[in-house]
């Protein structure tokens, strides 16, 4: 009988030599299966990330809407930002449906991937009512 430590420090097993040797080859297996890199292909998906400059309660009005297109990392175009001020809600879903329905034809996405909420006080349209800048 030996004593033989694992890699991981903290198990202590009592072997034969015969087995001992196994469990040293079948750790050796395992390292090289967990080393191992396999190269799966990523699809290249074309993805839209809506942007709404709102304050965070629930009952607040929309300031702005705004679309991001990406291409895994890689921001690939945008759709401006507009002010909803005096926008309906159906207006606002009657807008973003345009949107899609162009962007379904450009990029082949029928929905968008998330939803960002900003504060409105860092809308990007200038002049800005209320940014008043």
């Amino acid at each position: 009988m030996i004593s033989f430590v694992l890699p991981d420090g903290f198990t202590l097993i009592t072997a034969t030599a015969s087995a001992a040797r196994k469990l040293r080859i079948n750790q050796k297996r395992a390292r090289k299966r967990i080393e191992t890199k396999h190269q799966i292909p990523v699809p290249q998906v074309n993805y839209g990330v809506l942007q709404v400059w709102r304050e965070s309660r629930e009952d607040s009005p929309i300031h702005a809407v705004g679309v991001e297109i990406w291409e895994q990392n890689n921001k690939i175009a945008m759709v401006a930002p507009v002010h909803c001020a005096g926008w309906l809600p159906s207006q606002v879903h009657e807008y973003l449906r345009q949107a899609l329905t162009v962007l379904d034809t450009e990029y082949g996405f029928k929905k968008f991937a998330s939803q960002v909420l900003i504060n409105p006080e860092q809308c990007p349209i200038r002049p800005c009512f209320l940014c008043q800048q």
